[in-house]
């Protein structure tokens, strides 16, 4: 009777020793599960991101050639305008050494 009741608390005492596992193993189980689907949304976020910086890069990227051509198209301008500027000086200068040379002859 001894030895069945010390076998009784012996199964007693393993079949708690195996459910303790047991709600260890699944608490652990469903910490994982939740750490893999905060993962997952973390990394859903930081696509998202990477999405919205390409944009922005292809946005910067835009506004660089575009100030580009304006910075060529000012150059030309400019360019022209000295051109133009010389011209004047040149007719200006020839207009004066005519004038001279007029007033010389009278």
């Amino acid at each position: 009777e001894k030895n069945r009741e010390r076998l009784n608390e012996e199964r007693r005492k393993q079949l708690e020793l195996v459910k303790k596992i047991e709600r260890e193993r699944r608490i652990e189980t469903e910490n994982y599960e939740l750490r893999v689907e905060q993962l997952r949304q973390e990394i859903l976020k930081w696509r998202g991101k990477a999405a919205e910086l390409k944009v922005d890069i292809a946005k910067e990227a835009e506004e660089k050639q575009n100030a580009r051509r304006k910075l060529i198209e000012t150059d030309q301008n400019l360019i022209g305008e000295r051109q133009l500027q010389l011209l004047m000086r040149q007719e200006w200068d020839m207009e004066k050494e005519d004038s001279r040379e007029e007033r010389v002859k009278d």
